[in-house]
């Protein structure tokens, strides 16, 4: 807390932002302009300046309004995705996954064959990877905020690819396509080393 000096009656701190004070400058030149008649020619060059000045800021102005409401956005999508997670729908397709479908006491190959013949347990499969692929896909098109889904899901994500993941090969073989769920192991291989999938910048932890 500031502590007045000997003699200081009082105080006072002015905050003025650049509208403000383009606004002062603007209505002293609109003063002189009306009883300095013989600087008019001057003054006219200088409300061309303020002028563009007024443009240039309403230009940076709206391009932060803009990137602040794209970021708030962002945030808004991912928290969607993090609070799907936490329905009870998710957590017994979660659950599922847990209990039937990443067996490590059981070879790759039986696993993926009863993974397909319990078609509950196919469904909560198909649904995890293929939400992961659109949460993967949604990061890269701007529409998540990366940084959020990564605090909240870095593990869970490399987890299911790295448990389901000759479900994913096996998958590709059967439809010949190399593509089959290769966002999310995009994706994973990404979080796994904390890393950015757009950047690939290293996150780190907050204090």
């Amino acid at each position: 807390m500031d502590t007045k000096k000997v003699g200081e009656l009082i105080r006072v701190h002015i905050k003025v932002t650049i509208a403000v004070l383009l606004s002062i400058v603007s209505l002293i030149i609109i003063l002189l302009y009306i009883i300095c008649p013989p600087i008019r020619a001057e003054l006219t060059f200088a409300i061309a300046v303020v002028g563009g000045s007024s443009v240039i800021y309403a230009g940076y102005y709206t391009g932060i309004s803009v990137r602040l409401a794209n970021k708030e956005a962002k945030m808004e999508h991912s928290f969607k995705i993090i609070n799907l997670l936490n329905t009870e729908f998710m957590a017994r397709i979660e659950h599922l996954i847990e209990d039937k479908g990443t067996d490590p006491n059981v070879a790759p190959q039986n696993l993926y064959k009863s993974i397909h013949e319990d078609k509950n347990l196919q469904m909560a499969v198909v649904t995890v990877l293929g939400l992961w692929d659109d949460v993967s896909i949604g990061i890269r098109l701007g529409y998540f905020d990366e940084e959020v889904l990564f605090y909240s899901l870095s593990f869970l994500v490399p987890w299911h690819v790295e448990n389901l993941i000759y479900f994913i090969r096996q998958e590709r073989e059967r439809f010949k396509d190399p593509y089959v769920f290769w966002e999310v192991e995009r994706l994973a291989g990404a979080w796994k080393d904390n890393k950015s999938l757009v950047t690939g910048k290293t996150f780190k932890y907050p204090d």
